[in-house]
């Protein structure tokens, strides 16, 4: 009885998480799509280089630099 409740709770586990990995993949996905529409800032449909490196290099400017004892 007791090797019956292990296994029921590890396949109730098991279907907890693969659940929670779907949701979890398919906001991913969402967000990635959202991203790669940003990017694309001719509409075509396509991302170039350029509008990847544009896109990237804006968003690493707009980073906060930590300020360090180093920094002045």
């Amino acid at each position: 009885m007791k090797t019956f409740l292990a296994a029921l709770l590890a396949c109730v586990s098991l279907v907890a998480s693969t659940s929670t990995f779907a949701k979890e993949s398919e906001e991913s996905e969402k967000a990635m799509m959202m991203q790669l529409k940003k990017m694309d800032t001719n509409g075509d449909g396509m991302v170039s280089k350029d509008e990847y490196m544009k896109y990237h290099e804006a968003r690493y400017d707009a980073m906060k630099k930590p300020k360090t004892a180093w920094s002045t």
